[in-house]
């Protein structure tokens, strides 16, 4: 008699994709963090967070397979941040529907108007989230048509309203039924993240506990940030721009087009920018280094964030405060960091929007420029010093600033960088 089969054995890992994201590129992975990212990302401010028609929110674009809950982690994040999520699939619209339709009128014979109704209830809003999905199955026409859309925040004729984000989500190519890796255009308006299978305890205790219940008041997270920008994001310049003045290959670093890389996160003028307004935003927000490092992540790559963290990590600059009310000597042997405290101390002052406070400060920056000049860096002060003559934070403001001013201006008119000392 035949022995009767065993019962064959499941087994979980066999054909998993658990694991699995993006394969053939750095790409920072925010699986563990995508709440916290995105809260960055929506709260980061692409000018000056003080000024109304300030546009908030870094475009970011999150890699990984269909169905791994990217499309409903962001949802949550609109539900909590109490932003109103729109959807737009790129790869069942034209081109035209990003760069906007001809459509006759009878006064200017023709307007470029915009056709995605989604722009239009977020921009009657006033706020929100416009979600790029499937953005790899997208054809290179419409690609090339949203980069406008992105970039520009146009749709036709009609503006993107400033407090109106945009997030996308993409398919890796290799994992996309029709889809193609970015171009590096395009990839580079972009901060990348890739996301995995969330872990199965995430899962569950998301199915049990259901849509968030702690929904916060963007208005009053949009204050925070413009509370403490000056400070902030004055530190972050100071570290980015002292690393370049460091590392000056690293401020762009395009990876070759048929590079994996050259199709998600890589270092340019334009990403360091980013990358600056992300790390003050995180640190605004309270986030752990984790996230911090992930948001430099996504807009560098994570081998150039590395590096950068690195530097950042053995800078140590002190506090434009205490740089201007206490004083610092510049190290002739670390001009990387000297810049760093001078682009610093000058952001800070010129931030200042209290006059008094900023002429206080103003004596502390021309004496700290008086420090350079003397160890041989004065070819490092010359932007510094226009931008405080610009602002009459020089010798027209008189008292003590035009004290500490006078003897910088003339050696600036006696080298032929300042024509006119009365100019100053």
């Amino acid at each position: 008699m035949a022995k009767p089969k065993e019962p064959t054995k499941f087994d979980p890992t066999v054909g998993s994709t658990v694991d699995v994201g993006v394969d053939d590129a750095q790409v920072a992975d925010a699986t563990h963090y995508m709440k916290e990212v995105t809260c960055v990302a929506v709260m980061t401010p692409q000018g000056d967070p003080n000024n109304p028609s300030c546009v908030w929110g870094t475009p970011v674009v999150y890699w990984g397979l269909s169905s791994t809950a990217k499309t409903g982690q962001i949802e949550d994040a609109g539900l909590e941040l109490a932003l109103q999520v729109e959807t737009i699939y790129p790869g069942q619209h034209g081109p035209e529907d990003f760069s906007g339709v001809l459509v006759p009128n009878s006064l200017t014979g023709v307007s470029i108007e915009c056709s995605l109704d989604a722009v239009r209830r977020l921009n009657a809003i006033g706020r929100g989230i416009i979600f790029l999905d499937e953005l790899s199955n997208a054809t290179r026409a419409t690609e090339g048509a949203m980069l406008g859309f992105v970039h520009k925040r146009r749709a036709g004729n009609l503006p993107i309203a400033p407090r109106v984000r945009i997030l996308g989500a993409a398919n890796p190519p290799k994992w996309s039924t029709n889809g193609y890796q970015m171009t590096g255009p395009t990839a580079n308006r972009y901060c990348h993240f890739q996301v995995k299978c969330p872990p199965h305890r995430k899962w569950i205790q998301r199915m049990i506990s259901g849509p968030p219940q702690n929904v916060q008041d963007p208005t009053v997270t949009e204050e925070l940030v413009r509370a403490r920008w000056r400070e902030e994001y004055g530190h972050a310049l100071a570290l980015t721009t002292g690393y370049i003045e460091h590392q000056p290959m690293s401020l762009h670093h395009e990876p070759p087009p048929e590079s994996p890389q050259s199709g998600y996160g890589w270092s340019s003028p334009k990403t360091w920018e980013q990358a600056a307004r992300m790390y003050a935003t995180a640190k605004i927000l309270g986030y752990p280094q984790a996230v911090i490092e992930l948001c430099l992540e996504g807009c560098l790559g994570p081998a150039m964030a590395f590096e950068f963290m690195s530097y950042v990590r053995n800078s140590d600059l002190p506090s434009p405060e205490h740089v201007l009310r206490k004083g610092w000597e510049p190290d002739v042997t670390r001009l990387d960091i000297a810049f760093a405290v001078l682009a610093n101390a000058t952001q800070y002052v010129l931030n200042t929007d209290d006059r008094q406070e900023a002429e206080e400060l103003a004596v502390g920056l021309w004496n700290l420029f008086g420090k350079f000049v003397a160890q041989g860096l004065g070819d490092m002060i010359i932007t510094s010093a226009k931008k405080l003559t610009d602002k009459n934070l020089s010798r027209k403001a008189g008292g003590e600033v035009q004290t500490a001013a006078d003897p910088l201006i003339r050696w600036m008119v006696d080298n032929g960088i300042m024509r006119y000392a009365q100019e100053a």
